[in-house]
């Protein structure tokens, strides 16, 4: 019986191991079918695409490549959905490092797409731009047409949103030259429809209702359904503008039923919410809360807090105009809370604004102008550039007045001259009138040197003005990169700590087997404890905490020649005020070892006993 043990033993592993495989085998196709289900539901469903993007993650234990990918991919698309942009911003992340590791440039590219139209939906353009070129330069190398159109098209909405209207065009021709090229009429009209953005914004109303047009009539061809509802709603939005409410009113109730009829809720909550705004600024305010309330709902459905908050204040405004001010306010308020956790500085400026005219039609005048102030500064904020742009505008024009004025000036004298010469000659009886003349051109000369005076000193105010303005935007500037820094070294510390925990998972799984998966085990751990101490993303964070903090890293190295690498690093995280947690998971080392290493940096500073190296940190360079 002894002898025989080895040979049953053997023989059990053997068909453990069969059994395993054939195991793997029907996990790889479970898996496949948790994908297809997760892009599915992506749309309409974020929850459950959430649910079976983390089946997916979790079985593929970080060895079967497509599962693992598209995991990550669709769990970051159902925070996309949800309104969720930090949490889709970092999974599409780990799926773009992920697709980098495998070479996959056709992954690579679409991550960045993702995360540029992450980074877009947040506020954060120059991200959003740079990504869209490295999806750009991807799909070039790999001559990817199909995509490469997509890239062209989604960059000129990035240029036209930030008011680049050539650059916009620039990229919306490129896209349009290769889809001519290979034939894609379908994305050729969504260009058609982009270009007719462009000249809406522009106020070229006719060409952009051309250029609307022909992308319909294309859509209409393709029988694309979805680029038709889009047409629709653009139009709508440029007869709007156009002030021809009825013919607006058409084209987004034929939005409304091209949306509705293939069960495209989203279109669906666009057009509702569009018709709600039309109704109110044609005054017909039951119908504007009708559509409002759906639009509502289905907001509120999606989760999408920005939508929520508009349809509430819109809701607000047909409330007010049926006088039902108690729940107008009600909307109003909820609409501002809305916006103010989304940082919607618009959605704010137009509950600021609502919220006035509520309470000064209720008498509470007061309040009203503490919401008036309130509207006119956050309109003063998204309005900065602009309002830059007209001071120079009436800069110019005022150059140009003063310079007709001074020629003016020249030609009275000249008159006066000519007068004077010619009383002269006509004798002592008419020099009485030529002085007078004169006298009389001298003190309009000076009421006109005065109002230039005072001219130029309301100049000298506007310049002064927007000298301020334009240090407040610096200082915003400042901040957001502050907090950009702060989410980098915060995602590298998440990230580190996952990989961390996946690396001891593996460790158990190494220690509870042996032979080919033990040698699995070990090459995993491997590649993870590569991943934690590659210095690509300390990289990357460096150069960021370079353009908060310009001479910090230059002033400490010059204070303290003998600063190592790791060194510098700790001493970065102190100066972001991070706690000793996510510098260890920062640093890869335990809490203690943080501790010891601020010790060792305290001694090689040479800091007195009373100087507490956090505080010191956090005010050098002084």
């Amino acid at each position: 019986m002894r002898a025989l043990s080895p040979f049953l033993l053997f023989c059990l592993l053997c068909w453990l191991s069969k059994s395993t495989q054939g195991q793997q085998r029907i996990d790889t196709l479970l898996i496949r079918q948790w994908i297809d289900s997760a892009w599915d539901y992506s749309d309409t469903k974020p929850d459950r695409t959430l649910t079976f993007g983390r089946q997916a993650l979790r079985a593929s234990h970080h060895t079967y490549y497509f599962g693992e990918l598209n995991g990550l991919q669709t769990i970051g698309e159902a925070y996309y959905t949800l309104g969720q942009l930090d949490s889709a911003a970092f999974y599409y992340a780990l799926a773009l490092q992920r697709a980098r590791a495998e070479n996959d440039n056709k992954e690579i590219g679409n991550s960045c797409t993702s995360l540029a139209s992450i980074f877009l939906e947040s506020g954060a353009r120059d991200s959003s731009l740079h990504y869209y070129q490295l999806a750009i330069n991807t799909f070039q190398e790999v001559r990817d047409s199909s995509s490469l159109c997509d890239a062209y098209l989604r960059c000129g909405n990035v240029y036209n949103t930030m008011g680049n209207h050539d650059l916009a065009i620039h990229s919306y021709l490129q896209s349009i030259r290769i889809c001519e090229a290979i034939g894609n009429d379908e994305y050729t009209a969504y260009n058609y429809g982009s270009i007719g953005i462009v000249h809406d914004k522009q106020g070229n109303y006719p060409k952009a209702e051309e250029y609307f047009l022909k992308a319909l009539d294309q859509f209409r061809t393709l029988n694309n359904i979805y680029g038709q509802v889009g047409a629709f709603n653009n139009l709508g939005i440029l007869y709007k503008n156009m002030k021809d409410y009825q013919k607006s009113a058409d084209a987004y109730a034929q939005s409304l039923i091209l949306a509705d009829s293939i069960d495209n809720r989203r279109g669906v909550l666009s057009a509702h919410t569009n018709l709600g705004i039309l109704n109110v600024q044609m005054g017909l305010h039951e119908n504007a809360l009708t559509h409002c309330k759906i639009g509502l709902q289905l907001a509120r459905e999606f989760q999408v807090k920005e939508s929520i908050s508009d349809n509430l204040n819109w809701m607000s405004r047909a409330q007010m105009g049926l006088e039902d001010y108690p729940n107008a306010l009600i909307n109003a308020n909820e609409a501002l809370i809305l916006a103010q956790e989304v940082q919607s500085l618009e959605k704010q400026r137009d509950a600021n604004l609502t919220l006035s005219e509520i309470y000064q039609a209720l008498g509470g005048f007061d309040r009203s102008l503490e919401y008036f102030k309130a509207y006119t500064v956050v309109k003063d904020s998204l309005f900065n550039s602009e309002r830059s742009k007209q001071i120079s505008e009436l800069q110019t024009i005022y150059e140009t007045e003063k310079k007709n004025k001074e020629i003016q000036l020249l030609e009275k004298n000249a008159e006066i001259d000519s007068i004077r010469k010619t009383r002269l000659w006509t004798g002592l009886g008419l020099s009485l009138i030529a002085g007078f003349l004169l006298v009389y051109g001298q003190w309009m000369r000076r009421v006109r040197d005065k109002k230039i005076h005072v001219q130029e000193k309301e100049l000298e105010v506007q310049r002064r003005k927007t000298a301020e303005l334009e240090m407040e935007k610096v200082s915003r500037e400042l901040d957001f990169k502050k907090q950009e820094l702060v989410a980098k070294a915060l995602q590298l510390a998440r990230k580190n700590e996952f990989l961390q925990s996946l690396n001891t998972e593996v460790d158990k799984m190494r220690n509870d087997t042996d032979g080919p998966v033990a040698d699995s085990a070990r090459r995993i751990s491997r590649q993870i404890r590569m991943d934690i101490e590659s210095e690509e993303d300390w990289e990357l964070f460096l150069a960021s905490f370079r353009e908060v903090h310009r001479e910090f890293l230059d002033r400490l190295q010059q204070s303290f020649p003998t600063i190592t690498k790791s060194e510098i690093r700790l001493a970065c995280l102190m100066k972001m005020n991070l706690s000793a947690k996510e510098m260890a998971a920062l640093l890869n080392i335990t809490t203690d070892g943080v501790k010891k290493a601020r010790y060792r940096l305290r001694k090689k500073m040479e800091l007195g006993s009373g100087i507490d190296i956090q505080e010191y940190l956090l005010a050098f360079p002084y």
